[in-house]
């Protein structure tokens, strides 16, 4: 950044999967890039830094450091016609929300399905106090990624 002011810094991870209008580069297609309303475009994502799955962003900020671990397995036994895959997240941030749950670590695990590099659905079962704390109810942490620029022939490799 070419100015951080130490009154106001500015942090540039994120815990959670970036929605359209947090990619400041302005990566990938997203339907609902700008839109100020919730719909179902809105919960697009695309995973980066952190790789939560829950949006915490808008609620935690964004830190100055943070360690993650994201772990996905397959299932045992024949592959569905819809591959399901569990999947674990934790992560530590520098500071924890402003929230009654202060702690900087989060953890979530649940289940994502898809058709793989093309849209995947994440749905979280499980996630620690804090995150609940910010993101409410159950359907409100699912989310998806759908990537529209798979074919892109102007897409940087």
């Amino acid at each position: 950044m070419l100015k951080n002011d130490p009154e106001y810094p500015f942090y540039g991870f994120s815990a959670g999967g970036r929605s359209g209008s947090e990619q400041y580069l302005y990566q990938g297609l997203f339907l609902d890039r700008f839109n100020l309303t919730e719909s179902f475009w809105s919960r697009q994502m695309s995973l980066s830094e952190g790789g939560l799955v829950s949006p915490v962003n808008n609620t935690l900020g964004y830190s100055r450091w943070l360690l993650s671990l994201s772990i996905t397995s397959s299932l045992p036994g024949p592959a569905l016609w819809i591959p399901v895959k569990p999947f674990v997240n934790v992560l530590l941030n520098d500071h924890g929300a402003e929230t009654t749950e202060k702690s900087p670590l989060f953890f979530e695990a649940g289940l994502k399905a898809g058709i793989w590099d093309f849209f995947e659905i994440y749905i979280p079962l499980l996630v620690s106090d804090n995150i609940e704390a910010m993101t409410g109810t159950y359907k409100d942490r699912i989310r998806f990624i759908f990537k529209l620029d798979i074919n892109n022939p102007l897409k940087l490799k």
